[in-house]
């Protein structure tokens, strides 16, 4: 492997995101606080209006943390948190699949297939695409447990709260549709 921290770095997590995450985090971790003003777009503009930079991300902070405390800074904060979100992502894939009780074989097969998932790997380079790989199962495993409790509306709702601290506010609109989706085709079963 490269030595070179931002050798998986592509496009805009060069000259935008991984930059304004790690002076942001810096700055915390250094009692600073978080800073208000990115200097790394246009002449500079307010780090909270862009929405997508995962400043109040809770697995921003640890990816930074195991970055720059247990790493060494051997890997940027934002390969780290694509790792995360990843281990985590195939973690709940794999207790939705344990949860529907299908074979062995069948839960294999279908991890294969969600962990190789093209698209996730296309767009790698993003890392807000990998909140998606983490949130989608979330979202459905949250769903499948809360169903049948008085808890069906409440829990999910605080899920959908949650993604918007993971960054982009775009997925967030993508989850609430997939949520609708989910209690759409659940009261159409129930009238059939």
């Amino acid at each position: 492997m490269s030595k070179n921290r931002s050798s998986l770095y592509v496009d805009d997590n060069i000259l935008q995101w991984g930059p304004v995450i790690n002076k942001a985090f810096d700055n915390i971790f250094s009692g600073k606080g978080i800073p208000y003003w990115n200097f790394y777009q246009y002449k500079g503009i307010n780090i909270f209006s862009s929405g997508y930079y995962g400043l109040l991300n809770p697995f921003m902070y640890v990816s930074y943390a195991i970055s720059h405390y247990l790493m060494n800074a051997f890997l940027e904060t934002l390969i780290v948190y694509e790792i995360i979100m990843y281990i985590i992502g195939n973690l709940m894939m794999y207790k939705i699949l344990r949860t529907l009780d299908l074979k062995r074989s069948t839960i294999i097969i279908a991890m294969l297939t969600y962990s190789t998932s093209v698209i996730f790997f296309l767009f790698s380079f993003y890392y807000f695409t990998f909140n998606n790989y983490f949130f989608m199962p979330f979202l459905m495993w949250t769903f499948i447990q809360t169903n049948s409790k008085r808890t069906r509306y409440f829990i999910p709702g605080i899920v959908l709260a949650f993604s918007l601290l993971m960054g982009h506010v775009q997925f967030s609109c993508y989850y609430v549709m997939v949520y609708c989706i989910f209690k759409w085709s659940l009261l159409f079963k129930r009238k059939n």
